[in-house]
């Protein structure tokens, strides 16, 4: 572990220091340390660069974006959400109109429609998909049971 650093009240010094002297030695010797590090912090703060201002993104407030799920999906289910809107961005997080919380941008892609054309894309009462939209390639399980009874 090596020896232990020198101090000013130490045995080896020579004659014992009275109490009164170890109170002393002692506040000089935290003086000193603070001024030292005081002295190291700024030359350290001066040598480092300033931190960027620049985004890390691309995302402006109003622009459409998905956003990517977390959770875990089962086969078929789609791993961004529909389009939102961003509300607000910072250097690495956008918040949009469809989640509470900030985003990080990494979980962010922009969407290709904007948000109020995915809601007149929604499917109409019949329950077949809008033009321009690409139908399930899942067969429901009611197609399948009147195709059975057709047979």
């Amino acid at each position: 572990m090596g020896r232990p650093f020198p101090t000013p009240w130490s045995a080896s010094r020579g004659a014992p220091l009275l109490e009164g002297d170890i109170d002393t030695a002692l506040s000089d010797y935290v003086h000193n340390l603070v001024e030292t590090l005081n002295n190291n912090y700024q030359k350290v703060c001066l040598s480092q660069p300033l931190p960027s201002t620049d985004p890390t993104h691309k995302w402006r407030p109003g622009d459409a974006v998905l956003v990517k799920s977390l959770k875990p999906r089962t086969l078929g289910e789609a791993a961004f959400s529909s389009p939102q809107t961003v509300l607000a961005v910072t250097r690495t997080c956008i918040l949009t109109d469809g989640q509470p919380q900030w985003i990080h941008a990494s979980r962010v892609k922009t969407s290709p429609i904007g948000p109020s054309q995915a809601s007149d894309q929604a499917d109409d009462i019949s329950g077949e998909p809008a033009p321009g939209t690409r139908a399930n390639k899942h067969t429901r399980v009611d197609d399948i049971s009147e195709q059975l009874l057709v047979i």
